[in-house]
């Protein structure tokens, strides 16, 4: 639940409404997602073949949404004295590879929020949901990147990041030219000496690293637009703000941390640097290690 609590954060902090699950925090719900994309993966070949059309693909899959949210209703997250909603959401076309053409893949999401904001969630999800139509009625993958634009500003990230991140999927699935913002990201990393602090950290603890770690990088799944990005850098001042008045103490550097872990990986796929053994630790395990780390030191 370490990386559920860090995640939560923004909601703490009223930087969002809600988050998405990270996928440690939703394996109790595999059987659901399997079944879910199976069903849906069916619908979408009837849509692409022309024997349903979209309003049939929306109800379809709005369907199919409200069956796994009945089998979940009496399901309720604990974190930071926050009860959270759990709203499944499928996505149609795959919003992370650029390949130029649209790509579909039914995904089953899992986004948690706090029951007053239920209704804003949903209403942020059907803008997400009318913007893969429009890609799939256009039958351009550039049209995707509009899915990123909703899904970021719902999820809390700023603006600046999410525009750069949106622009730079278009421009690639245009067949542009352009590099990924993860893989200039992972490049700044390594400028930075970010992979010292990194190594450091493991060896000596969070404590070793306060001043060296980027605080831009308060969620997982997130690239800001730089890792000195000050609009980033404010939303994860707020973050650790909020955990720590809830007593989670170290718990947003440790997470930072873990996000650095992940940028650390994409420079071992560039070739940039050799990959370290912590590196492939999921999530949860690396927060964890971390804080039993610090607490010896």
């Amino acid at each position: 639940m370490l990386t559920l609590t860090f995640e939560s954060s923004r909601i703490f902090a009223g930087i969002s409404n809600c988050i998405m699950l990270h996928p440690a925090n939703a394996s109790e719900f595999e059987a659901f997602r399997r079944t879910a994309e199976r069903c849906a993966s069916g619908v979408l070949e009837a849509c692409v073949s022309g024997r349903v059309g979209l309003e049939e693909l929306r109800a379809a899959i709005e369907k199919l949404e409200l069956e796994v949210e009945r089998r979940l209703e009496n399901v309720r997250l604990s974190v930071g004295g926050e009860d959270l909603h759990l709203i499944p959401y499928i996505f149609s076309v795959n919003r992370i590879v650029c390949s130029g053409r649209l790509e579909f893949s039914p995904e089953l999401q899992f986004y948690a929020c706090k029951s007053g904001e239920i209704e804003d969630v949903r209403k942020s999800l059907k803008k997400i949901r009318n913007a893969e139509l429009r890609a799939i009625k256009s039958g351009k993958a550039e049209k995707v990147s509009k899915v990123n634009e909703l899904e970021g500003a719902m999820l809390g990230y700023p603006r600046c990041c999410v525009k750069e991140f949106s622009k730079r999927k278009r421009l690639r699935n245009s067949g542009k030219n352009v590099r990924s913002l993860e893989g200039e990201i992972a490049e700044e990393y390594l400028k930075l000496g970010l992979s010292e602090a990194l190594e450091r950290a493991f060896r000596e603890g969070v404590m070793s690293v306060l001043d060296s770690i980027p605080s831009s990088l308060f969620a997982f799944n997130f690239y800001p637009c730089s890792l000195k990005c000050k609009n980033a850098e404010k939303v994860g001042r707020e973050c650790r703000r909020a955990l720590e008045e809830r007593g989670f103490n170290l718990l947003f550097e440790a997470g930072v941390i873990a996000a650095m872990c992940d940028l650390e990986a994409i420079c071992v796929k560039m070739g940039k640097i050799r990959g370290k053994s912590f590196v492939y630790l999921s999530p949860e395990d690396i927060i964890s290690r971390l804080l039993a780390v610090s607490k010896r030191n």
